[in-house]
């Protein structure tokens, strides 16, 4: 399907228009499509302007203003403070494809995202989203399961976690399961700090920071292979898509 170009043209046109609302606030845009000139071989699209954000997150500016602003202000910290407004764009991006609209871009990496600036001529900054040649969707029904897996990541829940493990296992392998429980209460035990007293409210990791849920699914992950335990193809397909983003 990623070789078809009548697939692709199919899935920008859906984002674009999950997004209407962003696209309106400034938020996000994605390349609009020319109907006229589609084929499953030919696609031509609106151009985007911006360099990939694989670029500006991989290097620390420094120019000949030896570091610093018109307005005073270190070169670096406006650089950092533009990055951490761009990744809270893109979390906010990558949330509302997962839980909003189960439709979510498979291979949103720093190569596939561009990202403009503005200010000349009044241009506002614009993130444009690119190459829709893969997507992923769940059954409503896994949707909603995978949505309380996640949840049960973030709050450290071993039941919650173990219960959509075993309804996601795919694995024909009888699995012992009193000894994965342990396993993956290790990794949460690891990567998952004191829950808070407050409801609904998320814990830190162990060192008071943010829960690395990444390395805590990497946990997870080895811990499967290790008891046998084999996830559905689309949910693995979906938490590569967190990977990749992440």
């Amino acid at each position: 399907k990623q070789m078809d170009f009548e697939w692709e043209a199919f899935n920008m046109t859906n984002f674009a228009t999950n997004f209407r609302e962003e696209t309106f606030d400034g938020v996000v845009r994605f390349p609009q499509i020319s109907p006229d000139l589609i084929s499953e071989c030919v696609l031509v699209m609106s151009f985007a302007k911006g360099k990939p954000l694989s670029e500006m997150f991989s290097v620390i500016d420094n120019d000949g203003m030896n570091g610093w602003t018109v307005s005073g202000k270190k070169r670096n910290d406006v650089n950092m403070q533009l990055k951490k407004e761009l990744a809270k764009k893109i979390f906010d991006i990558n949330m509302k494809m997962f839980l909003r609209d189960n439709f979510v871009h498979g291979d949103m990496h720093g190569g596939n995202l561009l990202f403009c600036e503005g200010g000349v001529g009044g241009e506002e900054a614009v993130l444009t989203v690119l190459d829709a040649g893969l997507t992923v969707s769940l059954p409503d029904d896994v949707a909603r399961s995978f949505s309380q897996f996640l949840y049960s990541m973030i709050m450290g829940d071993v039941d919650g976690i173990m219960s959509r493990l075993i309804e996601f296992n795919d694995s024909h392998t009888k699995v012992d399961i009193t000894a994965f429980r342990g396993a993956i209460v290790k990794q949460v035990d690891t990567w998952v700090g004191e829950r808070s007293s407050i409801p609904l409210t998320a814990p830190k990791a162990p060192d008071g920071g943010p829960i690395s849920v990444g390395d805590l699914m990497g946990g997870i992950l080895f811990s499967m292979q290790k008891y046998g335990v084999a996830l559905r193809g689309d949910v693995a397909s979906t938490l590569l898509t967190i990977s990749i983003s992440e």
